[in-house]
């Protein structure tokens, strides 16, 4: 990337666990230019637990970083977790300029419109007890849209929450077997966005076990990146 080239800034938790391709923080992930902005005063269980109910430092911080990126050439923005979604607004708000990807969640609404008629979205997470309905209003999704989380134990979640060595045979396991149960619960599922900004690596592997599109905050980020570009074709 060079010195001036705009590109898409990724807000990322303070944590220390594997990130592989397609994990949002990963540069292998991206096809467009990136870079990543640390907000160091964060962690996993403050961004997941208290997500309903941020204190103010907690979001200056966010802001903080997001300017951050701004000012340093940042042309759109994305975190690195969807629970963010309930700190939306206040970036919308701030920066009002840049598109801003806070969650992964943002997409919801079209994605409903890009699938079958009459069918909706599912949503994987990484901790159903915390996602709630606040969080799916700050995104303008329906309050009943169908939820399953990651079960507390998994691979998948000791990756997240212990820093386990990465796994992607297992972890892709978690994540089939989430989608298929939650397509047992809700027959009229016609998708899934993917809450957590670690689970791309695992998109393919869930479209290939129900057939069902996928989107998660790669997907978001390339989107708000060409709209904060405008690329000149001419």
């Amino acid at each position: 990337m060079s010195k001036n080239e705009p590109f898409l800034g990724v807000l990322k938790v303070n944590s220390h666990f594997d990130r592989p391709a397609g994990d949002v923080a990963s540069l292998d992930s991206w096809n467009i230019p990136v870079k990543v902005y640390v907000m160091e005063k964060s962690s996993v269980f403050e961004v997941v637990n208290t997500s309903n109910n941020y204190s103010e430092e907690f979001i200056q911080g966010w802001v903080d970083v997001a300017e951050e990126a701004i000012n340093d050439g940042a042309v759109a923005i994305v975190t690195s977790c969807g629970f963010l979604a309930t700190l939306h607004h206040v970036l919308q708000k701030k920066f009002p300029k840049t598109p801003i990807g806070t969650s992964s969640l943002l997409q919801i609404p079209i994605a409903e419109r890009l699938i079958e008629p009459g069918k909706r979205i599912g949503v994987i997470t990484f901790d159903s007890e915390f996602l709630s309905v606040k969080h799916l209003n700050a995104v303008g999704a329906d309050p009943s849209t169908p939820i399953i989380g990651v079960p507390h134990g998994s691979s998948f979640n000791r990756l997240i929450r212990d820093c386990e060595p990465y796994d992607y045979e297992e972890h892709c396991k978690d994540l089939i077997k989430c989608a298929e149960d939650l397509l047992a619960q809700h027959s009229d599922i016609g998708g899934f966005v993917l809450e957590c900004a670690n689970m791309p690596p695992f998109r393919n592997c869930i479209r290939k076990a129900t057939g069902l599109p996928v989107w998660d905050i790669v997907t978001l980020g390339n989107y708000v990146y060409e709209v904060g570009l405008a690329r000149a074709f001419q």
